[in-house]
Parts: C-alpha cells; structure tokens; sequence
C-alpha cells in the first residue's frame, strides 16, 4: 500500500512569499519528474472501471447465490421425486411381470398333467393295439380284429385339439401381456436414460465436485469475491490519494499546470497515433489544475517530505494498477465458477421439469398396463379351467379303456370258466348214464331169472306189468349250447390271467 502524506490546510487565499520564492527556484528535472508521476497517477485511476465492474460482479454473484439456493432445492426435490416415482412404477412393472410368469410356471405345470393324462392314455391304446382279439370269439370269416379295433379315436384327437387351442388361446393372451410389459419396460427405460443424460449428470457432477472441494463452495466463492472488491476499493482509494497529491505538487510548482496540460496533449496525440493501429488507451485530462483556488502554504520542509511521498508512492503505482487488475481477473474467473454452476443448476431444472412432464404421461398409461395384466390374468383362469376339464374327460377316457381291456381279460377267464363247467357237466351226464344202463341191464337180467321160476305158476293176467320190460331213461341237454362257448388256447388263457393279476 502506496505511502500517504497529510497536508497542511490552507489557512487564507493567498500564496506566503516563501512559498513563492522557492516555487521560482525548482529546477526543472523536478517539474519533469512531477508531470510524469501526474500523467502516470492520471493513467491509474482508469483502474475505476475495474472497481465499479468488481460491484457488479458482487452484486450478481449475491443474485446468483440465492439462484443457486433455490435451483438446488427444486432439483433436489424433483430428483427424489422422480427416482421415488420411477421406483413405485418398476414395483408396478415387477408386479405384472410376476402375473405372466406365475401363469406361464402354471402353464408348466398345467401342460405337465395334460402330458402325463396324455401318454396316460396313449398307453393304453397301445395296450389295446398289442391285444388281438381270440380268432374263436369273432364270426369264422371276420378278419383279425385288436381290442383297438373297437375304439372310437374321434373324440381322443377332438379332446387333443381342443386343449392345443386352449394352449394357442393362451400364447395369444401371453404375447398380448408381453408386449404390453415391453411398452412399459421401454417408458421406464426411457425415464432412466433422462436421469442419466448428460444434461442431469453434468449438472449433479458439478455440484457434487464443488461439494468435494471446499474452495469451490459458493459462499466461500462469494465471501473471496467481497475480499477482493474491497481491496481493489482500497487499493483504488490510495490511487486517487497519490493523484491528488500530484496534483497538489504541480500546484506548488512554478509552471507545473501548463507544464502537465503540454504532457498530456503531447500523451494523447500518440494515443489516438496508437489508437489507429488498433492499440486502445486511456486519454488523459488536466483540468483539476486549473482550479482558481490557489494553493495552501507550504513550507520547504513540508515541500521535501511531500516530494519523497510522491517519488516512494510513483514507484507503487504499476504494481497497485497490476494488483487490481489481478483482483479484477480472479473475480471475473470466480463469477465464472458461480455463473456456469447456476447455469448447470438452470440445465439440470429444465430437464429435471421435462422428466416430471414425461413421469406423468407414463403415470397416466399405467392404469391400462394393470388392466391388461387382470385381463390376461383372467384369460388364462378361463383356458387353465377348459384344460382340467378336458384332462379330467382324458382321464376318464383312460380309465374307460383300461376298464375295457379288463373286461376283455375277465371275458376270456369267463368263457374258459364255463368251458370247464360244460366239460364237468357233460362227464358227470356220462357217468350217470352209465350207471342207469348198467341198472337197465340187472333189471332185466332179474326179471327174466324171476319168471323162468315163478312164471309157470302166476296167470298171465294177474298183473299185467308182470311181463313189461323195464323203463329206458335217456339223459341229454335240454338247450344245446356247443357251439356257444368258443375253444380259446392255453397261451390266451394264461396271458389274461397274468394280466388280470398285474392289476390286483
């Protein structure tokens, strides 16, 4: 900080004898040396510029803090608010996925059981197709037949396509779910790529590495930007001390006033000679020296002592005007940390608002995405309850079938049954018909030894039965049934046995 040296005030309008006489005597380097220092003290106070643009740049940097204090609370808010929102709506978009995928997982399990009614069934067809019907139950032209042969398959492949339609229905209603899910799946997508764009990124970075470095801060930002405007004010301040002290030097000088006025015509024609070759500068007035007040008193002490605080403060003035334009620079470069971060907060709002615009339009399709999940959800009730139906008629189809290759097992061991028992009939009416002829032929041996002895004394008239010959009994089948119960092989016999054995 330049020197500053108090002057004596002036105490009548008219100049002391003393102070004449020695204003006659200055030698003239002194003069050249005083309009030098003058010109230059005259050149630094353009130095207010600087000082008046370091108040604007406080007063919009104070604007801009109270920006950033707003921008920052309605981007924080929006942000959770969007991320609060995007997360209710992936719930939602979770929640209709888990809908498809628990109906597909009972599709599974669905088909599963269908299959296994299915090859239930097929099963037993085949079993059908490998049982050959025996030759002797079937008319003697009839060509060879399977149990399969009595089977009516129309109502088996209209059950089967009945239920591949259930299962096309479904698909159908699946694909339906699907791209709807993916419609969803793509808004949502499309909020988390606006959350992650560089204009909402950029502008969260920013504030996030200002946040990391204290010296970025904003108040600190703006608390240096005070400290710099009122040392460039004060450094202003003992620029405009030293130019009034020039000015109160030249006063004191003999010839000092035109002295300047030629100095500073002689400045300004090389200033607009430099202005032409495009070099702007500064012109210089010095019309402070022609003030009709004249100067106060001055001693010769005070004089010398004034003299040595202009040439120490003359030896300042370049480096004050280098230290404000230092101030000014790192103002300017602070108000462009201020200004670009309120900028980034601006960008980040305006697209934060452009989100919440897109969040809502999103929020309003979500209704029709949580119907079309019930209505899917339904569609399938109503396919999954067709499919057991249809399951349930397989099965029954299968037990009807299978009940039928039993019967036809139970059929061969009943016409074996009877065929024993036909067998056993007919023997025991042979052993019985022996009997009664061996019967017939004693009779009639015991008849003839009876009237060889006592026939020659009995009248031929005392019983007239006396002389019959003895009854004939005849034992035959009163229905004829031979040809009713078929000769079946052994091999026949004893597979349906095994069969009906299997399935005890």
């Amino acid at each position: 900080m330049m020197s500053s040296l108090t002057l004596p005030q002036p105490e009548a309008p008219t100049v002391s004898h003393s102070s004449s006489k020695s204003s006659l005597s200055e030698p003239p380097p002194l003069l050249e040396r005083l309009v030098s220092h003058f010109l230059v003290a005259k050149r630094a106070l353009a130095s207010t510029g600087q000082v008046w643009r370091a108040n604007e740049i406080v007063t919009t940097a104070r604007a801009s803090i109270e920006a950033n204090a707003v921008f920052r609370a309605k981007n924080t808010f929006l942000r959770q608010s969007l991320h609060q929102q995007l997360d209710a709506l992936r719930a939602v978009q979770y929640g209709i996925e888990q809908v498809g995928q628990d109906a597909q997982s009972d599709l599974k399990t669905t088909v599963a059981a269908v299959d296994a009614a299915h090859a239930r069934l097929q099963g037993t067809l085949a079993n059908l197709r490998e049982t050959v019907v025996a030759p002797s139950l079937q008319p003697q032209e009839a060509p060879p037949k399977t149990l399969h042969s009595f089977v009516d398959e129309a109502p088996i492949s209209d059950l089967s396509n009945a239920i591949r339609q259930n299962i096309d229905n479904y698909k159908d209603a699946s694909a339906t779910l699907s791209d709807t899910l993916d419609s969803f799946a793509t808004s949502l997508d499309s909020i988390e790529e606006h959350l992650q764009s560089p204009s909402l990124m950029n502008g969260h970075a920013h504030v996030h590495e200002m946040e990391k470095d204290p010296d970025s801060l904003m108040p600190h930002l703006y608390r240096s930007l005070e400290t710099h405007a009122t040392e460039m004010a004060e450094s202003l301040q003992s620029l405009v001390k030293h130019y009034d002290l020039c000015v109160t030097a030249l006063k004191h000088t003999e010839g000092g006033g035109e002295a300047a006025r030629q100095a500073a015509e002689a400045q300004n024609k090389r200033i607009r000679t430099e202005a032409e070759d495009g070099q702007v500068f500064a012109a210089v007035s010095v019309g402070s020296l022609h003030i009709d007040a004249p100067p106060s008193p001055m001693t010769d002490e005070e004089r010398q002592e004034m003299m040595q605080v202009l040439d120490s403060d003359a030896a300042e003035v370049d480096d004050v005007v280098s230290e404000i334009g230092e101030h000014s620079a790192a103002m300017e470069q602070k108000l462009g940390q201020i200004t670009h971060h309120v900028e980034s907060l601006e960008t980040e709002h305006a697209s934060l608002r452009q989100g919440l615009k897109l969040m809502a339009s999103i929020a309003a399709e979500t209704p029709g995405y949580v119907t079309a999940s019930g209505e899917f959800l339904a569609q399938w009730d109503e396919e999954k309850s067709s499919i057991r139906e249809k399951m349930d008629e397989l099965d029954g189809l299968s037990e009807f079938y299978e009940g039928f290759l039993r019967a036809y097992d139970g059929l061969i061991l009943e016409v074996a049954r009877r065929k024993k028992v036909r067998e056993k009939m007919l023997r025991i009416a042979r052993e019985a018909e022996s009997k009664i002829q061996k019967l017939y032929q004693d009779d009639v041996e015991e008849r003839e030894a009876f009237r060889a002895d006592q026939g020659e004394y009995l009248p031929s008239d005392i019983w007239p039965g006396l002389v019959s010959a003895p009854a004939r009994l005849e034992i035959r089948a009163v229905d004829d049934d031979e040809g009713s119960i078929p000769e079946l092989s052994k091999d026949t016999i004893e597979l349906a046995m095994r069969r009906t054995r299997g399935s005890l």
